[in-house]
Order: structure tokens, then sequence, then C-alpha cells
């Protein structure tokens, strides 16, 4: 969730005229307690506490670096909670403001394209400046707008949020292929031992789950809803991992594990009519007649055990390109 504030230096009833119009406020939030106010009363709500019977500052502002410490934080959140639009507001009101939800742990973005606001957007996580604002505001931005659409910075939001929610479907994927592929040739090199798989067959693994993975999942726009909000807003402290990509990582890399093992204990019985020993039987016959001598090591045809070991390797291939289609999804349902 994006709370948006307006913060100008208009008239009170200018301000809350076009915050209604823009959608910042509702018709019951215009008429409402706390949520329009001046910036001398913003100063006034959050900038004074009681301590032992006196009335003292609740922030203290260094004007080297413009950081500012509130002694009582609650006070300030209290009245950031609802404030949604202040007017007559200084660029000390704008700076009090971002300066709170930053140590209220929000993760403010900021606006602007005046002088004014060039110490909020050096104090902001983010500082936006629009392509037709001033030099100084653009210098102590992070990003300018070049079009000067606000909406420019909603997509900029959705943007990173599906970016981060790829990323998720991309680690979803790749620990999945890794966790199966690293068990199957850990029991397949402790049992028969060596892996069913050739170099060159972990070189095209490693070419899936890298580059085709990456250009299949990353890649992914955002979905854009009139009606509710495409991704939700995620947490600084949330981790990449959530508990639903484990339920869909485990019980897929045990699947794939079980299909597996069948197809490398159980493939020659399932599959050829003469059994032979998967420990012993060579990957080659013996070539037919003798090997010509610019050829001294030429081999014979492919046995029934470098078959079965190749049909494992597709097996395996397509049980991961499908479920790369499943990984598109990360869902808490």
């Amino acid at each position: 969730m994006v709370n948006v504030r307006m913060i100008t230096g208009d008239h009170f009833e200018t301000a809350r005229f076009v915050a209604h119009e823009a959608g910042i406020i509702s018709r019951i939030e215009k008429d409402g307690k706390d949520v329009v106010m001046t910036g001398q009363q913003f100063r006034d709500r959050i900038g004074f506490i009681e301590e032992n019977g006196q009335r003292i500052k609740n922030y203290t502002i260094n004007p080297d670096t413009n950081e500012v410490v509130f002694k009582n934080i609650d006070v300030f959140q209290a009245v950031a909670k609802h404030v949604r639009v202040i007017a007559r507001a200084t660029d000390e009101d704008k700076l009090l403001l971002v300066e709170g939800i930053k140590q209220g742990g929000g993760v403010p973005l900021v606006s602007g394209e005046q002088i004014a606001d060039a110490r909020a957007l050096k104090s902001a996580k983010v500082g936006v400046a629009m392509g037709t604002g001033c030099l100084v505001a653009k210098e102590n931005a992070d990003l300018v707008i070049l079009n000067n659409e606000f909406s420019s910075i909603y997509n900029s939001i959705m943007w990173g949020r599906t970016i981060y929610e790829n990323v998720r479907k991309f680690v979803q994927f790749q620990l999945t292929m890794n966790i199966s592929l690293l068990v199957v040739i850990f029991i397949s090199a402790c049992s028969i031992g060596k892996p069913p798989f050739k170099v060159i067959q972990l070189l095209w693994m490693n070419l899936v789950m890298d580059i085709f993975a990456a250009c299949a999942i990353c890649t992914e726009p955002f979905v854009h809803k009139e009606d509710t909000e495409s991704l939700p807003r995620e947490s600084r402290k949330a981790r990449i991992i959530r508990p639903v990509m484990w339920r869909n990582i485990l019980p897929q890399a045990l699947y794939q594990i079980v299909v597996m093992i069948i197809l490398i204990f159980g493939g020659q019985a399932m599959f050829f009519e003469e059994q032979f020993d998967i420990l012993t039987t060579p990957d080659y016959l013996p070539p037919k007649t003798d090997c010509p001598a610019e050829k001294p090591n030429c081999l014979g045809d492919p046995s029934d055990k470098l078959r079965k070991d190749v049909a494992c390797f597709h097996t395996f291939m397509l049980m991961n390109i499908f479920n790369m289609i499943n990984c598109r999804v990360v869902s808490e349902s």
C-alpha cells in the first residue's frame, strides 16, 4: 500500500480542493479532523511534548546534515497517521515529514521541482524530480521524470515490485532443480559409482537453469488491474523465500527425485527386453570390426545402459521445463 500525501505552499482551501479533485482525500476526509492542516498546525502538533511537567521541543535539526532527531517518535506517528494534506508548508515541514517517516520504519518517496524541495528530496529514500524542475531539485534527486507524468512514479513502483516477484519465481525454479539434481547425483554416485549424467549434459542443465529460466521467468511484466492492486507491498524485513515457496519447491523436488531413482535403478527392467548390469555394463559395445589405424580408439554402437542414461537425462529436463511453467506463480493460496 502506498500512502499519498500532498505538501504545498498554497492556501489551505486551495490545497484541500486540489487534493479532493486529485483523489488524495475523499469527500468524507475533506472535512475530517487532522486530515488537512497548515504547516504551522503540523509543527505545533509534532513539535512539542510534555516532560516532567514542562513543554519541551520534540525534535532537533542538524543544520549541516539536515538530520532530524525526534525525542518521541510516537507523537509524530499519531499525527502522520491521519494527515494527508499540509498547506502553507515550508521546506522544514517537508523535511520533518520525511525524516519522521524514515525513523518510523517507512520508505518515503518525495517528488518535487522547486528549490524548497531540495532538502526533502535529498533526505528521502527515493527523491524524484520532474523534468521541468529547477536544476537544484534535479541535483538533489535520485531520479528525474522527463515526461512530468505522476503516473510514471506508479509504473516505476509496480515495475520494482514485479522484478522482486520475478526474482522469487526464478529462485523457486532454481532451488527445485538444484535440490533434485544434487540428491540424484549423490545417490547414484554412492550406489553405482558414477552419476547418470555426462559432463555435456550437466552443462545443458546449467544452461536451462540460468539462461532459459531467466529469460522465461524474470522478464514478465506487471499486470495492471483497475479494481485491485496488482502486487502487495513488501516489507524490507520480508524474506525472499516465503513458506509457500517451500511448499512448492519440496514436493516438486521430491517428485523429480522419485522418478529419477525409479528410472536409474529400474529403467532396464521397464524399457529393455534383455537385462543388463548397471554397474559393469559399458556405455558402448565393442566395435564389430577392427579399428582402423587413423581411429585407434573407435567405439561400437551405444549400449542399452547408455540409452537408459539418455532417457533419464531427457526425462529430467522435461520435468524441469514443465516445472518452469509452475514457477511462474508464487501463490499464497
